[in-house]
C-alpha cells in the first residue's frame, strides 16, 4: 500500500502500525478506539462487532471497526484471552487546541503477562510473566507479577552427564509453580520444539520469542539494574543440613521511621494541614513506644542483599524481562524495587506431576479450583491473603524452625476464638493494598482507589491493638514490624472527598476545606448555580411561561428553553440559539456572562484539584515500600488466621514436626474428599513410616477401595504440615520431606509424542534419579502399560531399588495389583505389606476403606464392575471366563510340575513324583474362601521353601 496516497491521519496510523506489527492497534479517535485494515477485519470477527469503512484517501474505504473508549477494557481482555497483544495509541494533545492531525502515540502494550487493570485480573491469583533464558550451562528463570511487584529469580545449572530433558523438567516445574500467563524465551529455548508445543498447546501459555541478543547486556546496563533493583536472598536454616541455605519465603526489612518528605509539601494548602502534622507526631510516638516494648527485638529481620553477578544465568533472564516490561509498560514501575533470588534447597520440591496428581491448585478432571486443596484452605478475608496462601501452598517450608513459628501462631489464634474473630473481622474491611500500590506506580489510581487505600490503612492500628498481647514469636514479629501509616491515612482523609467521582479531571475530588482557593471557586460555582435557579424563577414570572426552564449541555452551554405553545410570549431580548421539534432554545447576555464566570470558576477549580491529586499521588509513590510491606504483613496475618479458622471448622490438629525421618499419622483423613462426599462418613486411616524398619508400604486390595485416596491423603497431610497448617487427623508426627514425588494413574500425553507406558517410565525414572532419603514417594500401579511379566518385573525392581538405603531408602507408598510383590516383605526388613479391607456379603462386596497390615491376593474386579453398572449378563460371562482361566492356570501348574519330574534321573523318578504329589495334595486341601492373607502368605512361604529344597 502506498502510504503517500492516504490521508494524513491514516498515514499516522500506518506509521504507528509499522512499529507494532505483532499487535492489534487500538487507535484513539475521539470517544472511540478504532482499528483499520487487517486489524479491523480480525477484530470484527473475534469480537463480533460491526465492520464498517472510513475514507482514507484511497479509491476504496479502509475497513474499520471500533469500540467505545470507556468500555475498551472488556474488549481488550477478550482479545488477550484469545492470544493477541494490544497496543494502545492515545491522543497526546487536546483536539480542541490543535489544527490538523492530533499528535498520537502508543502509551502501553497489553500482553497476557503484563495486564495491570483490576477488572482484567483475578483478585485471588497472581498474574505472572516468566523469562526463561537458555545459556551454555543451564537456564536462568525469572518471574514477575507486574500488578503486585513480586519479582523472583533462580538458575538451573546442567551438571556433568546430566540429560537436557532432566534439567528442562525442572524449568517446567517452575512454570507449573508460577502458572504464568506469558513466557519470554530466547531462541535456544525454542530449539526444544516439543517443550514449546507443550507450553502453547497443553498449558495454553502465550510464548513471546526473542533473539539471544535481546538478553545480552553491557556492563553499564548491569549497573542500571543495580541502581533500579535490590537483589536479595533470605538466609534461613535448612533442617536437612547443618549449614544455612537460602529459603524461598517472604522476608521484610525492619520498620522504617515515618518519612518526613510527606510533610514538606510545596503545593498551596498542604502546609496548613494541622491534622497531618498531628498524625506525624502520633506516628513518631507510636514508633518509640514499639521500640520501648520490644525488648526481644521481635521484628522481622533484614533481608540479605547480594550483588548482581554478571556471569550468572539468572541475570540474563532478569535483564530480558526488565527490558520487555519497559517496552510494554513505557514507564518506570516504581513499586517493583526488589528481586528475590531463591534456590531449590530452601523449600519442598513439587514437580508439575505432583501438583497435578495431588490436586493442590486445581481439580484434575476439569481444572476448577473446587475440589483442590486450595479450595479447602482458602477462607481468606483479603485478596492479598488469597494470593499469599497460594504461594505458601506451592512452596512448603523445609525449615523446622520456620514451620513451627507458623504452627505456634496458628495454635494461638485457634485457641483464642475471640482474638481470631476480631482479627478476621478487621481483615475483612481491608482492600487490596498491594494492587492499589501498583495503580499508584502505574499512575492510574483514581479517587475511589484513594478512599479504598485510606479505609484499609484505617484498620491497621485496630489490628495492632487486637494483637498487642500475643505470645507466639511470629505474630510478635509481624505486629512489631507493621507500619500503621497513619500519616498517609491523615493526608488522604483530609484531602479526598468520601465519595469521589471515577475521573480525576472533572472536579469534586478534593475537599474544599483543604485549599482556600478551591473553596472560593467552589463557593463561586455554588452561588452561580443558585443565581441561575433564581433567574429561572424570575423569568417564568416575567414572561408568564410556567414551563420555562434553564438547562445546560456541553455544546451550547446554558440556555432558556420554551415550548412552541409559548414562544409567542418570548421577550425580544431573548436570542434564539437552537430549534427543536417541540421547543425553542434562547440565551440572554446576562446568562452568557454568568455562564462564562461559572465555567471559568469550574475549570480553575478542576485544574487545582487535578494538580493536588497528582501531588498526592507523587507523595504516596515515595511511600510504596511501606505500602508493599504492610500489604505483605496483612496477607500473612490473613493466611495464619485462615489456617486457624479452617482448622477449627474441620477439626484439624497441630502436627509435631521432626527431622528424624518418622512419619506417623493417627486417624488421618483426606482434606478434600471428606469435604466432598455427601452420603457417607469419611473413613480415617493410620500411617507409619520411618527411614529404618518401615520405609516402604506395599498396598494391595480391591479396585475402587481407596488406595489412591489413602496415598494422596498421606502426601497432603505432610504438605499441609510443612506449609504451617494444622492437619486432618487426631494426632500427627511429621518428618520434614525435601520432595514429594507421585506416579498415579495412566497419564497419557500423546500430544507430547509419548505413550502411556513411556510417560509412566519417564516419571519413574525422574523419581529414581532425583529422590533422596528425605523424600516421600507415592507410586500407584507401576508397569500396567506393558505385558504382565514385564510390568511385574519392573515394579519389583523399582520397589527393591527405592527400599535399599544404599540407593535411596526414602519413605514410599506403593499400591499395586501385582499381588506377588507381597513376598518382598520377607526379603527386606523395611518393606511392609498393607491392604485395603473389604468384606464379602453373599455375592456382594463391601469396601471398608480401612488400610490394615497384611497383603491380599484378590482385586475383586468383577465386583467393582458390578458397582460401576456393567450389565448382569456381562458380569455372569466374566465370572465364567474367570473360572475357566483359573482352571487353566491350575492345569498349567500341574503340567509344569510333571515336566519337572520327567527331567530328573530315572532312579529318582518315583521319589520326586511322590514328593511333588504331597505338595499338590497340600494345595488341593486349602480352603481359599476361609484363608486369611497372613495364613495364605505363611502357606506360600512353606511351599516355596519345600520346592526350593527339593
Amino acid at each position: 500500500m502506498g502510504k503517500l496516497k492516504v490521508s494524513p491521519m491514516m498515514q499516522d496510523y500506518l506509521n504507528t502500525k509499522e512499529k507494532y506489527k505483532d499487535c492489534i492497534l487500538f487507535y484513539r479517535l475521539g470517544d472511540f478506539y478504532e482499528m483499520f485494515f487487517e486489524d479491523a477485519i480480525l477484530v470484527s470477527k473475534e469480537l463480533e462487532i460491526t465492520l464498517t469503512g472510513k475514507s482514507c484517501g484511497l479509491e476504496e474505504k479502509a475497513p474499520m471497526a471500533g469500540v467505545p473508549h470507556h468500555s475498551a477494557e472488556g474488549y481488550i481482555q477478550r482479545l488477550i484471552e484469545k492470544g493477541y497483544k494490544v497496543a494502545i495509541c492515545e491522543q497526546l494533545e487536546n483536539p480542541k487546541d490543535i489544527k490538523g492531525v492530533v499528535k498520537r502515540g502508543v502509551v502501553k502494550v497489553v500482553t497476557p503477562g503484563t495486564i495491570t487493570e483490576s477488572n482484567m485480573l483475578d483478585e485471588k491469583k497472581n498474574s505472572y510473566i516468566l523469562s526463561i533464558f537458555r545459556g551454555e550451562n543451564g537456564y536462568g528463570v525469572s518471574s514477575l507479577d507486574v500488578s503486585t511487584g513480586k519479582f523472583y529469580t533462580t538458575e538451573i545449572i546442567i551438571k556433568e552427564n546430566q540429560k537436557e530433558q532432566e534439567v528442562l523438567s525442572k524449568v517446567l516445574d517452575e512454570v507449573s509453580r508460577f502458572n504464568p500467563k506469558e513466557i519470554l524465551v530466547n531462541k535456544e529455548v525454542l530449539k526444544n520444539k516439543r517443550t514449546i508445543d507443550y507450553l502453547k498447546e497443553i498449558l495454553n501459555i502465550y510464548i513471546t520469542e526473542k533473539d539471544n541478543d535481546y538478553f545480552e547486556f553491557a556492563d553499564s546496563e548491569i549497573m542500571n539494574l543495580e541502581n533500579r533493583y535490590v537483589l536479595y536472598e533470605n538466609i534461613l536454616k535448612n533442617s536437612f543440613k547443618d549449614k544455612k541455605q537460602k529459603l524461598f519465603t517472604y522476608a521484610f526489612k525492619t520498620k522504617k521511621e515515618v518519612q518526613n518528605s510527606i510533610y514538606d509539601l510545596e503545593v498551596e494548602g498542604f502546609n496548613d494541614s494541622k491534622k497531618v502534622k498531628e498524625e506525624k507526631n502520633n506516628d513518631e510516638k507510636e514508633n518509640q513506644d514499639i521500640k520501648n516494648k520490644s525488648d526481644k527485638s521481635h521484628e522481622l529481620k533484614d533481608i540479605n542483599k547480594i550483588a548482581f553477578d554478571k556471569n550468572s544465568l539468572y541475570i540474563h533472564s532478569i535483564y530480558g524481562l526488565n527490558k520487555y516490561i519497559e517496552e510494554t509498560q513505557m514507564l518506570e514501575l516504581k513499586h517493583i524495587k526488589e528481586i528475590q533470588k531463591y534456590s531449590f534447597e530452601g523449600y519442598m520440591a513439587l514437580d508439575s506431576i505432583a501438583r497435578k496428581n495431588l490436586e493442590i491448585n486445581y481439580r484434575m478432571m476439569d481444572q476448577s479450583k473446587k475440589g483442590s486443596l486450595l479450595w479447602v484452605l482458602d477462607k481468606t478475608e483479603t485478596s492479598m491473603g488469597a494470593r499469599m496462601l497460594s504461594n505458601w501452598i506451592n512452596a512448603p517450608l523445609v525449615s523446622k524452625e520456620e514451620i513451627n513459628k507458623r504452627l505456634d501462631s496458628v495454635e494461638e489464634l485457634k485457641e483464642n476464638i475471640i482474638l481470631k474473630g476480631a482479627l478476621r473481622e478487621s481483615l475483612k474491611k481491608i482492600y487490596d493494598i498491594e494492587r492499589i500500590s501498583g495503580k499508584v506506580a502505574f499512575g492510574n489510581i483514581n479517587g475511589k482507589d484513594m478512599i479504598a487505600l485510606k479505609n484499609s490503612i484505617k484498620y491497621l492500628p485496630e489490628i495492632k491493638e487486637i494483637l498487642k498481647n500475643v505470645k507466639s514469636e511470629y505474630l510478635l514479629e509481624i505486629i512489631n514490624s507493621l507500619d500503621t501509616m497513619q500519616d498517609i491515612y491523615g493526608l488522604i482523609d483530609e484531602m479526598i472527598e468520601e465519595e469521589p467521582p471515577l475521573t480525576i479531571t472533572e472536579g469534586r475530588l478534593i475537599k474544599e476545606t483543604f485549599n482556600e482557593e478551591l473553596k472560593r471557586l467552589r463557593h463561586l460555582g455554588d452561588t452561580g448555580r443558585e443565581w441561575i435557579a433564581n433567574l429561572e424563577a424570575s423569568e417564568r414570572e416575567k414572561t408568564d411561561i410556567k414551563t420555562l426552564k434553564i438547562g445546560y449541555n456541553k455544546i451550547f452551554g446554558y440556555y432558556i428553553e420554551v415550548t412552541n405553545m409559548n414562544k409567542d410570549k418570548v421577550p425580544e431580548t431573548y436570542i434564539r440559539k437552537q430549534t427543536l421539534a417541540n421547543a425553542e432554545r434562547y440565551v440572554t447576555p446576562e446568562l452568557k456572562q454568568m455562564e462564562e464566570e461559572l465555567l471559568n470558576a469550574e475549570d480553575k477549580a478542576n485544574k487545582i484539584e487535578y494538580e493536588l491529586f497528582l501531588k498526592l499521588r507523587e507523595l504516596i509513590t515515595k511511600e510504596l515500600d511501606r505500602l508493599k510491606k504492610a500489604s505483605d504483613l496483612v496477607a500473612i496475618l490473613d493466611v495464619l488466621s485462615t489456617y486457624a479458622q479452617v482448622s477449627e471448622d474441620n477439626d484439624y490438629v497441630k502436627p509435631t514436626i521432626n527431622t528424624e525421618g518418622k512419619l506417623e499419622i493417627h486417624n488421618g483423613r483426606h482434606p478434600v474428599v471428606e469435604k466432598t462426599i455427601k452420603d457417607e462418613n469419611f473413613v480415617d486411616n493410620n500411617c507409619y513410616l520411618d527411614n529404618e524398619n518401615d520405609t516402604v508400604m506395599i498396598i494391595t486390595g480391591p479396585n475402587m477401595s481407596g488406595k489412591s485416596t489413602y496415598m494422596r491423603q498421606v502426601a497432603l497431610i505432610t504438605l499441609m504440615a510443612q506449609i504451617g497448617c494444622f492437619v486432618p487427623a487426631t494426632c500427627a508426627n511429621i518428618s520434614i520431606v525435601d520432595k514429594i514425588f507421585t506416579r498415579i494413574g495412566a497419564s497419557d500425553d500423546l500430544s507430547m509424542g509419548q505413550s502411556t507406558f513411556m510417560m509412566e517410565m519417564s516419571e519413574v525414572a525422574n523419581i529414581l534419579n532425583n529422590a533422596t532419603k528425605n523424600s516421600l514417594v507415592i507410586l500407584d500401579e507401576i508397569g500396567r502399560g506393558t505385558s504382565t511379566y514385564d510390568g511385574m518385573s519392573i515394579a519389583k525392581a523399582v520397589v527393591e531399588y527405592i527400599s535399599d538405603t544404599k540407593n535411596i531408602g526414602c519413605k514410599t507408598l506403593f499400591a499395586t495389583h501385582y499381588h506377588e510383590l507381597v513376598e518382598l516383605e520377607n526379603e527386606f526388613k523395611n518393606i511392609k505389606n498393607y491392604h485395603v479391607d473389604a468384606k464379602e456379603i453373599g455375592k456382594d462386596i463391601l469396601f471398608l476403606r480401612k488400610v490394615i497390615p497384611g497383603g491380599t491376593d484378590d482385586s475383586y474386579g468383577i465386583h467393582v464392575a458390578k458397582l460401576a453398572g456393567i450389565p448382569q449378563k456381562v458380569l455372569n460371562n466374566a465370572n465364567n471366563i474367570l473360572k475357566n482361566i483359573e482352571k487353566q492356570r491350575d492345569a498349567i501348574t500341574l503340567k509344569n510340575l510333571e515336566e519337572k519330574e520327567n527331567i530328573e534321573g530315572e532312579e529318582e523318578v518315583g521319589v520326586v513324583k511322590l514328593e511333588y504329589s504331597k505338595t499338590v495334595e497340600k494345595l488341593k486341601n486349602i480352603d481359599i474362601n476361609r484363608l486369611t492373607p497372613l495364613e495364605a502368605f505363611t502357606i506360600i512361604t512353606e511351599i516355596t521353601n519345600e520346592l526350593n529344597n527339593k
